[in-house]
């Protein structure tokens, strides 16, 4: 199965947040909640318009950073779902920003993690695979607001799954019981999934309908200064 724009962006697309609001909801709802906390060390969020296809917004995003994120952005879709990127390079962590927002916009909210396992050994380069999808409700559940989790993740040489929370009506559940952990969850279950919810993650023409996203940058003086990096420097790394 082909991963968005064939995985040329990776690691920025190997995991992407996905909200069922508009994209002035979503951004709002995200500067509610990142606001307070920056203002704690002197930094601010502004936001500003991007245009062109998904590729054009996320040149947005370089140069990666380490140690913590400092560009965000949103992109409206072809359904009612805005996507969430962020320029830390090893790839989003969209699970808190998707948590927070699913209940501050009162909504659902998905995260989507799609990475091919080409690791060899532990030495070498290359990822540990992964095909995650969590689902979060607009309200506490029993966990946080995890409303369902199915993950497939290979952890330092070892695969192993896990399936938690309500069950969607979509799910191939019989897949769960393959005797080989890896065959438990696939790609094309993935993207059968997230299609069921009206999201076409892997297919970048559901992305950028009118050719505009919002960035939400950080800015301010840091005591350091966060590590950058190309994103061919960060895709030499694996």
């Amino acid at each position: 199965m082909n991963l968005l724009l064939n995985d040329e962006y990776a690691p920025i697309t190997s995991e992407i947040g996905f909200i069922e609001t508009s994209v002035d909801r979503a951004v709002d709802g995200f500067s509610r909640w990142m606001e307070p906390l920056l203002a704690k060390r002197d930094l601010r969020a502004r936001r500003s318009k991007v245009t062109g296809r998904l590729r054009q917004a996320l040149q947005h995003l370089l140069p990666l950073t380490g140690v913590e994120a400092t560009r965000y952005l949103f992109v409206p879709t072809s359904a009612p779902w805005i996507a969430y990127f962020d320029n830390f390079v090893t790839g989003a962590d969209a699970s808190s920003v998707m948590s927070q927002l699913s209940l501050r916009c009162r909504t659902r909210s998905v995260r989507v993690v799609a990475i091919p396992h080409t690791r060899q050994d532990r030495l070498g380069k290359g990822r540990y695979g992964a095909a995650i999808l969590e689902i979060y409700a607009p309200q506490e559940t029993g966990f946080l607001n995890y409303l369902r989790t199915v993950c497939l993740i290979n952890d330092g040489g070892k695969w192993s799954f896990e399936a938690s929370g309500s069950p969607q009506p979509f799910e191939d559940i019989e897949a769960y019981n393959a005797s080989s952990i890896r065959e438990r969850f696939s790609f094309e279950l993935l993207r059968n999934y997230l299609g069921a919810l009206g999201v076409s993650a892997f297919d970048d023409d559901f992305y950028c309908p009118t050719g505009e996203s919002i960035l939400v940058e950080v800015t301010g003086a840091r005591d350091h200064p966060l590590p950058e990096y190309e994103l061919a420097d960060a895709r030499a790394q694996y």
